[in-house]
């Protein structure tokens, strides 16, 4: 299953299935579009930022594909791992987990399922959900399509914080 998911990333990155063009995501998936709207004017609580370490296997079979590339492009960049971003929020005393992979996913959930986790200061500000989406995807022109190098999880994240001005710009604090 993994083998497949991740050769399905390259096909898509590639934007040919079968010989036809995938044109990238302009809106979002359905049950995040149902979402949006059925609380879009609910208040945000609070916000919290987690990332968690991509699976070894993972990585491997990225670097199996790439032909080595993947190992050297992280070496390049001064990196020793990489990390999947994802997003809580609470609304209406609820928090769900929302992040992107190969599309926007949302899940509800009682508790945070990483410990590598920042709270986001909304700074006295009272965001509603749906300007906060709105604000994310004005920011980041193909914020609903994927791209595991250029338009990933962590893009998604910060074009929600920068686009809500919840972190800044320079140091992305």
């Amino acid at each position: 299953m993994m083998i497949s998911k991740i050769l399905l990333k390259q096909i898509l990155k590639s934007n040919r299935f079968f010989g036809k063009r995938i044109k990238p995501r302009k809106t979002p998936p359905p049950k995040i579009k149902k979402w949006i709207k059925k609380n879009n004017d609910s208040i945000i609580e609070k916000i919290v930022v987690c990332r968690a370490p991509v699976n070894k296997i993972v990585k491997k079979l990225l670097n199996i594909i790439t032909i080595g590339k993947f190992d050297k492009s992280l070496k390049g960049l001064h990196y020793d791992d990489i990390f999947h971003l994802y997003i809580y929020i609470t609304i209406n005393g609820e928090t769900w987990r929302i992040e992107k992979n190969e599309v926007v996913s949302l899940k509800k959930t009682n508790q945070m399922e990483s410990e590598d986790c920042k709270d986001i200061k909304l700074r006295n500000k009272q965001i509603k959900l749906g300007e906060f989406m709105k604000k994310g995807e004005d920011y980041h022109k193909d914020f609903w399509s994927y791209d595991a190098k250029n338009n990933n999880c962590q893009d998604f994240v910060i074009s929600l914080l920068l686009g809500n001005k919840l972190i800044n710009k320079n140091n992305k604090t």
